[in-house]
């Protein structure tokens, strides 16, 4: 593996081995709790490959915590990436992956797959329970948000 080896928790606890991220803890776990049944499997999807493209690409160690009530994941290495959110529309409809809205993170992924997925403008992409979530494309879009402020090398 290409990163870190260690991943902070969420509960400030010490460090853990990477392989399957362990079940989130503290508030975090308390927000995943009140997501809908149907969206969980889903979002667990999500955060397992954040963990992974995390380790992957040496983005490591992610601080997991709540910003506005929603599970995110971002590089603690200060200055480094943009936060990624996992949430359940207002509705109740779809799962979404967000950026924050004033990043590029989404649009560049939106312009690299305008068809392929479904977006809620520049903060977004959103995806039915049952959808696939095409994890091979998505690991650009969490890269990129995990790495928004590394230079690129070469």
């Amino acid at each position: 593996m290409a990163g870190s080896n260690t991943q902070r928790r969420s509960d400030g606890g010490a460090p853990y081995s990477l392989g399957v991220p362990p079940a989130p803890t503290g508030r975090v776990a308390e927000a995943f709790a009140g997501f809908p049944d149907e969206h969980r499997p889903m979002l667990d999807s999500l955060r397992s490959l954040v963990f992974e493209v995390a380790d992957e690409v040496g983005a490591g160690p992610l601080n997991e915590e709540l910003k506005w009530g929603q599970p995110s994941y971002r590089s603690a290495r200060p200055r480094e990436s943009t936060p990624i959110r996992l949430a359940s529309t207002a509705d109740g409809e779809f799962v979404a992956l967000l950026a924050h809205c004033q990043s590029s993170v989404i649009p560049d992924f939106r312009a690299m797959f305008p068809a392929d997925f479904r977006y809620d403008g520049d903060r977004a992409i959103l995806f039915r329970p049952e959808e696939d979530l095409q994890p091979d494309r998505l690991r650009l879009c969490i890269e990129h948000a995990l790495r928004y402020r590394v230079p690129p090398s070469g």
